[in-house]
């Protein structure tokens, strides 16, 4: 079976819609913005090619600042799971953000510190300060996670 991997457009709404957002909530405006405006180069989904026809593997939404990327959210489907479809979506946001000359990438995770560390992630609150930080760790129980780009 053949996964591919490629950039988000405007007809791939409906299939990022039934995609699971746990722990996230899902919010159809966010989504709508970011694969149809400025934001979608840095996001990509990975369709497998099944005799039924191609079908929605996992997706990786991801955004930018001024000189940093951020992922919103990666989503594998569990049976693809364990076989690098997330490291390899994470990858290809990476590579967005090397082409846009931007300095890193950055996120929120809740219990995947382990998979980003594999892929030269760090803790790096600092990137917060003050009430934005506070409302981070404290409500929403994150780890500020980034990986300087052209450090790894």
């Amino acid at each position: 079976m053949e996964i591919a991997v490629r950039q988000i457009v405007q007809g791939d709404f409906a299939a990022i819609w039934e995609m699971s957002w746990w722990p996230l909530v899902k919010e159809r405006d966010t989504i709508y913005l970011e694969i149809c405006q400025q934001q979608r180069p840095f996001s990509f989904i990975a369709e497998t090619d099944e005799p039924e026809g191609w079908r929605v593997a996992g997706a990786i939404l991801a955004g930018r600042g001024d000189r940093s990327a951020f992922i919103y959210h990666l989503w594998v489907d569990p049976e693809f799971e364990g076989r690098g479809l997330g490291s390899e979506l994470v990858r290809h946001t990476e590579r967005a953000a090397e082409r846009a000359e931007l300095d890193y990438v950055w996120l929120f995770t809740t219990g995947s510190v382990s998979f980003y560390e594999k892929l030269g992630y760090r803790r790096e609150p600092e990137i917060f300060e003050g009430a934005a930080l506070e409302y981070v760790l404290r409500q929403k129980k994150a780890e500020v996670m980034a990986k300087r780009l052209g450090a790894s």
